[in-house]
C-alpha cells in the first residue's frame, strides 16, 4: 500500500479495511454520525489514506459542492441532500484527489447518512444507499452526481478549525491502528 500509483483507485481490500475503520473511530471522537460530520469524515478520509498509501501525485483532500442524487424508480426526480433545510452544511463533502489522467477520484464516507435523510424527509427511496462511495467520479453508482465547487470547498475547509487542535491527528492515528489490527 506504499506509494499508489496517480491513476488508479486503491486496492479494493484497502478500501473496504479503511472505510469501516473510519466509520467507527470518527463517531468516537466526533461525535453522533450526521450529515453535520461530513467534512469530518472527508478530512479524516483525506488524511488517512494520505498517511497509508502515500500516493503519487496530488494527495487527497477535502472536497466540496453538490451532490445530486437520482432516486430509483423515480426519474423525473433528483434530490439535493445538502439543500436549505437546516440539517448540516448547505452543501456536501467528500475526499477526492486529481489524477494525472485528468479523473476525479471520490472518497465518499457520508453516504450512508443520506438513508437517514431521506426517511426523515419522508422520501421512500425503493433501496438503501451504500456505506461509502469510493470510485472514480465517472464511475460512481448511477444515482450519484458529484459536483465539486470551490466556493463550497474553502467553506468546509474553513468548518474543520472549529475543531480542537490535534483532533484529526488523534483520529489518524485512531484509524491507522485499526488497519495494523486488521490487516489484508
Amino acid at each position: 500500500e506504499d506509494g499508489v500509483a496517480n491513476d488508479a483507485l486503491p486496492p479494493f481490500a484497502f478500501r473496504h479495511r479503511l472505510i469501516p475503520a473510519i466509520h467507527a473511530v470518527v463517531p468516537e471522537l466526533f461525535g453522533a454520525p450526521g450529515r453535520s460530520l461530513a467534512a469530518v469524515y472527508a478530512a479524516v478520509t483525506a488524511l488517512a489514506a494520505n498517511a497509508a498509501l502515500r500516493p503519487v501525485g496530488d494527495p487527497y483532500s477535502v472536497v466540496a459542492g453538490r451532490l445530486l442524487v437520482r432516486v430509483p424508480g423515480r426519474p423525473d426526480l433528483v434530490l439535493e441532500p445538502a439543500g436549505e433545510d437546516g440539517s448540516g452544511l448547505p452543501f456536501h463533502v467528500w475526499a477526492g484527489r486529481r489524477h494525472d489522467s485528468g479523473r476525479a477520484e471520490v472518497a465518499d464516507l457520508s453516504t450512508r447518512d443520506l438513508n437517514d435523510w431521506a426517511e426523515r424527509a419522508g422520501i421512500d427511496l425503493g433501496a438503501r444507499f451504500p456505506r461509502a462511495v469510493w470510485a472514480f467520479e465517472d464511475e460512481v453508482p448511477r444515482a450519484f452526481r458529484y459536483v465539486a465547487d470551490p466556493a463550497a470547498t474553502a467553506r468546509a475547509r474553513e468548518s474543520l478549525a472549529t475543531f480542537p487542535g490535534g483532533a484529526f491527528a488523534d483520529a489518524v492515528r485512531g484509524v491507522l491502528l485499526r488497519l495494523d489490527e486488521h490487516p489484508a
